[in-house]
């Protein structure tokens, strides 16, 4: 099978390399390709996004570029470049196309070697945040994926999780409405009583990736299984990036996997309205949703307001032939409706001052009804608020000083009925988090290699957790974290001091000391070095230690659980131990801990322009990795040794007595065995939270873009891949290894995309393959040896249509049309043998089937 892989693996990238290579024999740049525009009068910045739909070309610009700066518009035929000329003209701003073909606006300053402007605290400078750094106007020495707003229109997304879900690094495991509490379909699933919809990349773990919003954390669900990304909308999202590498150096707890960082748009002036129509399946009633967006600019500042709503219909076994074996009612995706409001304001102070503040708040009501051998009706409502005020402040050309604060609270209550065992349970969890953080950025020394930067800094944040249920369990706990960090840029050869193989060579050098109230200090160490020995061929590595912190819920906030089981004793088959178990929050947690090594090679050959194509090798070694061993562990194999020292096999009659006080005191005493007398006790299991596991894993990301200009329009070729060389995890340190990867509900070997993309005037067309590698299903009794599970191929279709100077219906103009179908063969997810009769891997399939949508916007 590994054979197998690694070929499919193989082939995958060569086909992703092959595909890029199609239209070789048309590379030639069109630069005296023109296209319609017209721009009126307005900022720069929403200028520019105009620029982007006539012209079809990916631009990334700051809202520090452009913010206070005006055009004076844009009529007729223009070559890209030449638009871009007219529209940057008077400003101290150039354009750059790297790797990937998106055009980069920056300043001329950006990256010089001299001290040009230093001194004059009135020079205009650009600050470019960069994802996974402190340091702003410094290229990423690591690769970063950006999606563009543009690319998720062109592709017919209508929801931040839709986008994020079809990268091949990402799982839907404890981070989707289908992997969730009641069926705990992968890791993490059973944490997962929202619904939410989150991030897993390399699924380690949704909550082992850190996503943030325009820089800043985001609350957590109450329960910290993830941060819920379905109230942050398409329509106020200007880009994402994604870091795959461990940033904990950087940001602290939680970015063990990566980072995602969601940049909303700050800069627009204008009135833009959308409505869409989309998963119309058969069996299913289709979702709908609209947005209203809305910006105004004068000059020293503006304000930005988005409203979205979604209302998203369930789906029910009953509707999938595949799902023949389910009970009913069982709701595969659940009812939710989902409102959000976004607003962003900026406003320049002074010359060299500049304050900006935003706020998210999102309400999402859900319901599931769910039929495993009794009925169960679930519900509940995840209300999220965050927010965030900075102060910027430049004494000098290339310093910024920032002091900012932010706030996030999630309110998440949750409602569980099971008639026929008279259950009803309804419980409140509140979490929240406050911090204040004051850092500064800037050159210490220009060397020839280009200018040494600094960025130093201190924050304090506090975390709080409450729960609160109907039958009287709850919980209030709260904990300070305090943090300094430092981070050092240096560009020891550049474009001044290069030489025979050496054109670049720069280190970038992060550490970071955090200290908790409630578990300690920790200090975690990130270098990553980026090495061009010529012009179309670079080297990155990395070397960093990550770590996430317990949550609060782990540390304080499950209710106890007391009982007893009479599992077979390995030792005497003929004889039944009575085991008494628990599950409980657990004060003495320590943090996970992980190790990340991560190298890899770019190509971008000079004579195929616009074609990039990236290689990247990750290795993580995570121990301390907490884990829920009642939920993770069979309680049939708590005496075969897999436990460890999680298993007290011979207590004592005083240690067996206490523990029997506790449950007494905490209500349980629950008797599964023929005698609960304390003399047929022979073993204590901590089956609650503990440090237990341990997860390694290798792999390979692979990544290619291509860009061609043609007479008939430009195309665009993109492909990624993801390969796990290995993937394995340890349930404690003396347990027997078990695969992580090609396992049902964990991720497959193998999972890759193939997008092309065409563009010409106001057409946009865009064709996507989507390939899921093969698996295998250790729980299927027909199988001997598990059962094999096939690979699932899908493609998906969209068009748009932008509508502009059409004589007798200029009403239209500034009106756009998408049309997409997704699995466009109605290709069924492959068959997987589960007990609740689902019979598909929610984790890397969809039950939807031939999808269709429809949105329409229009700009005022």
């Amino acid at each position: 099978m590994l054979i197998g892989s690694r070929r499919s693996a193989l082939l995958l990238s060569s086909a992703l390399v092959g595909l890029a290579m199609l239209g070789l024999g048309g590379a030639a740049q069109a630069a005296d390709q023109t296209y319609q525009f017209d721009i009126p009068a307005e900022s720069l910045g929403q200028a520019l996004t105009d620029f982007s739909r006539a012209s079809s070309q990916q631009i990334v610009f700051s809202e520090d570029a452009t913010n206070g700066r005006a055009t004076k518009g844009l009529h007729g035929r223009y070559t890209a470049a030449r638009a871009l000329t007219v529209l940057l003209a008077g400003t101290d701003l150039q354009v750059e196309t790297n790797s990937a073909g998106v055009m980069m606006v920056r300043s001329k300053k950006v990256g010089a070697a001299s001290n040009e402007g230093a001194g004059n605290p009135n020079a205009a400078v650009e600050t470019v945040t960069v994802t996974g750094s402190h340091i702003h106007n410094v290229e990423t020495l690591t690769p970063t994926t950006t999606i563009t707003s543009n690319d998720m229109i062109d592709q017919g997304y209508t929801t931040l999780s839709e986008v994020l879900e079809q990268l091949p690094s990402n799982s839907k495991a404890g981070a989707s409405t289908e992997s969730n509490s009641v069926f705990g379909f992968g890791n993490g699933a059973l944490n997962n009583y929202g619904y939410a919809s989150g991030v897993n990349l390399l699924s380690l773990g949704s909550d082992d990736t850190l996503v943030l919003l325009n820089g800043r954390r985001l609350p957590s669900t109450a329960e910290g299984s993830s941060t819920d990304i379905s109230g942050i909308p398409v329509s106020a999202i200007d880009h994402v990036e994604i870091l795959e590498d461990g940033a904990s150096a950087v940001y602290g707890s939680d970015a063990v996997a990566g980072v995602v960082n969601i940049i909303t748009k700050k800069d627009f002036d204008g009135i833009e309205t959308g409505a869409h129509i989309y998963n119309i399946a058969d069996g299913k009633q289709p979702d709908l949703g609209g947005y209203a967006l809305g910006g105004f600019d004068w000059g020293t500042g503006n304000i930005v307001a988005n409203y979205d709503f979604e209302d998203q219909k369930p789906l029910l076994a009953s509707a999938r032939p595949f799902t023949s074996g389910s009970l009913s009612p069982n709701y595969l995706l659940p009812r939710q409706q989902t409102s959000s409001v976004y607003a962003a304001v900026n406003q320049e102070l002074a010359d060299q001052l500049q304050f900006s503040a935003s706020g998210i708040f999102s309400d999402r009501p859900y319901s599931a009804s769910n039929n495993l051998g009794f009925v169960q009706t679930v519900s509940g409502r995840n209300t999220q608020y965050a927010g965030s005020a900075e102060l910027d402040y430049t004494p000098i050309s290339d310093w910024k000083l920032s002091l900012f604060g932010e706030f996030g609270t999630e309110q998440d209550s949750y409602a569980d009925s099971i008639p026929s065992f008279s259950l009803v349970v309804d419980i409140k969890y509140h979490y929240a988090e406050n911090s204040f953080e004051l850092d500064a950025d800037g050159t210490v020394i220009s060397l020839p290699g280009g200018d040494v930067k600094l960025a130093v800094g201190a924050s304090e944040r506090s975390e709080s957790f409450s729960l609160n249920d109907n039958l009287s369990d709850h919980s209030n706990v709260s904990r300070q974290i305090y943090s300094a960090y430092g981070e050092l840029f240096i560009p020891l050869v550049g474009e001044n001091n290069a030489i025979p193989l050496v054109q670049q060579l720069s280190i970038d050098a992060a550490l970071r000391y955090d200290h908790y109230s409630d578990f300690g200090s920790t200090t975690d160490p990130k270098v990553t070095v980026k090495w061009t020995p010529v012009a179309e061929v670079s080297f990155h590595g990395s070397y960093s230690t990550s770590f996430k912190a317990p949550t609060l819920f782990q540390l304080d906030g499950f209710p106890a659980v007391y009982g007893f089981v009479a599992p077979a004793n390995p030792a005497d088959p003929g004889l039944g131990n009575a085991l008494e178990y628990y599950s409980q929050a657990n004060p003495n947690l320590r943090p996970e801990t992980a190790t990340t090594f991560a190298a890899g090679a770019t190509i971008t050959p000079s004579k195929v322009p616009g074609f990039a194509f990236d290689a990247s090798y990750f290795n993580i070694d995570y121990r301390n990795v907490v884990k829920f061993l009642e939920s993770d562990f069979a309680f049939s194999d708590v005496l075969d040794g897999q436990l460890g020292n999680f298993v007290n096999t011979n207590p004592t009659a005083a240690q067996i007595n206490s523990q029997l006080a506790v449950d007494a005191a905490s209500g349980g005493n629950s008797c599964y065995a023929s005698s609960c007398a304390p003399s047929t006790i022979k073993a204590i299991a901590n089956l609650g939270f503990v440090n237990a596991a341990v997860v390694q894993l290798s792999g390979l990301n692979l990544d290619t873009h291509y860009q061609i200009d043609s007479t008939i329009g430009q195309f665009r070729i993109a492909g990624d891949a993801t390969y796990f060389l290995a993937y394995q995890e340890m349930i404690t340190p003396s347990a027997t290894a078990a695969p992580g990867a090609g396992i049902v509900y964990s991720p497959p070997r193998l999972r890759g995309k193939i997008n092309v993309g065409w563009f010409k005037d106001s057409w946009s067309a865009n064709a996507r393959l989507n390939y899921t590698g093969s698996e295998r299903n250790p729980t299927d009794p027909s199988c001997q040896n598990s059962c094999p599970v096939g690979s699932w191929t899908t493609i998906d279709l969209s068009a748009s249509y932008a509508f502009q100077d059409i004589p007798k219906a200029a009403f239209l103009d500034g009106t756009r049309l998408n049309i997409s179908v997704a699995n466009v063969f109605d290709s069924a997810p492959p068959y997987v043998f589960n007990a609740a009769g689902i019979n598909y891997d929610p984790v890397n399939a969809n039950p939807l089937g031939r999808t269709f949508s429809i949105s329409i916007t229009k700009r005022w």
